[in-house]
Formats: structure tokens, sequence, C-alpha cells
């Protein structure tokens, strides 16, 4: 009973995981017998990058770069060439070969490869046959991690240096195609931006930003007092709005305030919406959580509906809008969220809408109108306010055909690179395995 008793450790795509690793032709090892676990804690503030779980991609453990973490409680000291290992979420599968010296979440073990290729370990710890193992370790429900043991014990196969230096070279050839593929689908998104203004005949100035600017008091006099909302480059935006027809947008459209009781459900689970789970670049829900009933946040409050567009009043200028599909109909949101239930057709189409409020025109003014410091906030009624443009019905269905032809055209070259990586993890796996005369 490996002296566990929980259900899980015993799930059969983990003992399969473990069986064929068992039944590899190269030596076994456990993690904690080829690596040293670093555990340097440091806990002042120090002039080095931090690196917390959304810095790291899911699948490919590629950095993802976002805004500097001023402050931090404690961290872990890595330096370049270690690889991050996470306990928190190990289905999220998110491994980092660091490729610079920072400190990051303590939610990672800092892992430093003694008798072992690095690289190759990397590659090894994000393949499917070790989440197969991991996903089945986790304990707890809101945040579910791994206890440092299961991490220890690993099994890890050691193949010979010129097998681990082959497999390496497949993946970083199968990694160096997926990046071209990527850096073609972002170039083909980026394009969106240029014909959109084209389209609406808006041009946008060149603002350089002054941190002192003065406004005429006839301007601020039944307004809002704060100086943000006057800032120059927010100003000549709505100008450049105001050259095209327009329309505030709750004179466009209906915000839902439709709501859960979650007395009148009776389901164990329920399908939850987080600001988390919105693709920022295709404006989709990624996944939607299956929530435990008896641990339902205070926040899940919103009725979602197909067709909703919601838009997130927490930071909005990041852009966390979504229109709800058919696969999320009747879904709980986060009381972050905005609900726009009804567009009146006559003059705006729901898909228009969807796209023009995550463009830039759209971004600023919710930036524009939000409020709070470290976490900007809009009121739905200032997201009623901000200008949407609006061209004829037809213009507006040339624009959405446009756009997703490029997006189906991005999702096809992100797809195919995904596909590509996907088959050198499966050829991969069976040199790791020394499966089927690979490794030989």
């Amino acid at each position: 009973m490996e002296n566990r008793l929980d259900a899980n450790t015993y799930n059969l795509e983990r003992l399969e995981a473990i069986k064929r690793l068992k039944a590899s032709i190269w030596q076994l090892k456990p993690l904690k017998s080829i690596v040293r676990f670093s555990k340097t804690i440091l806990s002042d503030a120090i002039n080095l990058p931090y690196l917390g779980l959304e810095n790291i991609e899911s699948n490919t453990g590629s950095y993802l770069p976002t805004s500097e973490k001023e402050n931090f409680g404690s961290a872990a000291f890595f330096q370049e060439g270690q690889i991050l290992f996470p306990k928190l979420r190990p289905y999220l599968n998110k491994v980092y070969l660091a490729e610079f010296q920072g400190v990051c979440s303590t939610e990672f073990h800092v892992l430093e490869c003694s008798e072992i290729n690095n690289i190759f370990l990397s590659h090894f710890l994000r393949s499917n046959i070790v989440v197969s193992q991991t996903k089945h370790l986790m304990s707890g429900n809101t945040l579910p991690r791994l206890q440092t043991e299961d991490i220890e014990n690993l099994l890890i196969p050691i193949p010979p240096v010129d097998i681990q230096h082959q497999i390496v070279q497949k993946f970083e050839a199968a990694y160096a195609s997926k990046r071209a593929k990527e850096a073609e689908a972002t170039s083909l998104l980026a394009s969106i931006d240029r014909y959109l203004l084209e389209a609406l005949g808006i041009t946008l100035p060149e603002v350089a930003e002054k941190k002192t600017f003065f406004v005429c008091s006839d301007k601020v006099v039944g307004g809002r007092f704060d100086p943000q909302f006057y800032k120059p480059e927010y100003l000549q935006l709505i100008d450049a709005i105001n050259t095209s027809p327009n329309e505030r947008l709750s004179h466009l459209v209906k915000f839902s305030s439709e709501t859960w009781n979650q007395k009148d459900y009776f389901d164990e689970h329920f399908p939850y919406i987080e600001i988390s789970e919105i693709n920022l670049s295709k404006g989709t829900i990624s996944n939607v959580s299956q929530i435990e009933l008896s641990e339902a946040p205070s926040r899940a409050k919103m009725i979602v509906r197909e067709g909703d567009i919601i838009v997130s009043t927490t930071r909005p200028s990041r852009g966390a809008i979504a229109k709800i599909s058919a696969a999320e109909n009747f879904s709980i949101a986060s009381t972050g969220f905005a609900v726009i239930r009804h567009c009146d057709s006559t003059i705006i189409l729901s898909e228009y809408l969807h796209t023009i409020l995550r463009h830039r025109l759209c971004l600023i003014q919710l930036e524009q109108r939000s409020s709070g410091g470290n976490y900007p906030a809009i009121t739905q009624e200032e997201l009623g306010n901000i200008k949407i443009p609006i061209p004829s019905i037809l213009v507006q269905q040339e624009i959405v055909l446009h756009i997703n032809s490029i997006v189906e055209k991005a999702q096809q070259l992100e797809a195919e690179a995904n596909a590509a990586v996907e088959a050198a993890k499966k050829e991969v796996e069976a040199m790791i395995l020394g499966e089927g005369g690979s490794g030989a």
C-alpha cells in the first residue's frame, strides 16, 4: 500500500506509468540521489528578477515575462542552469530550466544536477510519464500540492550520456520549430491592430507620456477630479475615436445582474469561471474549473449563459474579456466580472463588440476609468461610459470575418507547433524508457 491510504495514489494511470519506468532498460534512481535540493531562502528585497508560477508556460517550460514583483515575503534563490520544479498544482506541468539568476516563489523546489544532463532532466520532469504520476499524488483541495517526499522519490531513468544528448537535440529541434510557428502566429495577430484602425478610419496620434500637464477647469467641473483621468494620451485617444461614429457602451447593451443561489443548487460540483481561465490572446475560456459546492468561494455569484460577454473589472486594461460559448453555458463567474447579456443588434453585432472591447481603443479607456493603486478596478457605471466605435453593420460583419480568419490561421499554426512537440515527446519518451529498441 506504499504507506498511503488515499485512493488517488493507486490510480491506474499512475501505476501504469511506474510499470513502464520499471520495465526500462536503463538504470533507475530516485530524484533525490541525482540532484541537490537547493534551499537558499531570501527575505530581503534584492535587485534580482522574481519568478512565480505565472511566469512559466505549461508543458513547454518557457519563461513568460510579467511586470516586476516589487515586494515579496520570502523567496528561493536560484542560479542559471538549475531546475525549478513546482510543488503546487503539478497537473499544470510548469517545470523551468533557469536561463538566468534570480529568486522564485517558495512553491518551487530548486534542483541542482550532479550526475545527469540538466537539460535532459528538465525535459523528463515535464514529460507525460511524470505528470501521469504527480497529478495523482496531490493533497489539499483549494491549493493541491505535492509533498516533498513524493518529489524526492520520483524514479528517473539514467540513459547513457550520448542518448541523453540525442534526446536533448530532438527536443531542442521540436521547440525551435514551435517557436518559429508561434512567432508567425504572433505576427498575424499583431496585424489585427493595424487592420482594425484602418477599417474604422481612426488614426491614433503619437503621444509622449508627460508627468506634468494642465487641464482647463471647465473639463473638470461636473466630472472626475483625479488627475489620471485627464492624462493627454487618454484625452487624445477619445478625440481620435470622436472622429468616427461612436456610442457609449451603456447605450448599446444591457448588463446582467442574474445571481446564483447556492441553496437551490443540488449537484456536488459546479462550473466556475475565474479571471485566470481567460485566454487573453483569443478572448475565450481556456478551461472551466469544477468546484465542490462545499468550497464555493463567496465571490462565486454571477450566472453566465451562452452569448454573454464577460469583462474583468479588476485590472481591466489587461483585456480579460471573453464571449461565453455553448460549452460554458450556465457557468458561475466571479463577481470580478461585469456580464453583458444583450446587445442592440440593430446597431452593433455581439461578435463585433467582443472584438472591439479587446482592442486598445477600449482597453486604454478601461485603464483611464479605473481607480485604485496596486489593483485598479472599474465600476459597471464607468465601464458603461467607454466609447465604442460603430461602423455600419456591413463593415462590422467584414471586420469580424477578417479578424476571425486571421485568428483561425494563428490557431492552426499554434496547433501545428504543439503537435510537433507532442510527437517529439512520444518519440523521446520511448528513448528515455528504452522501449522498442529506440535506445539501442
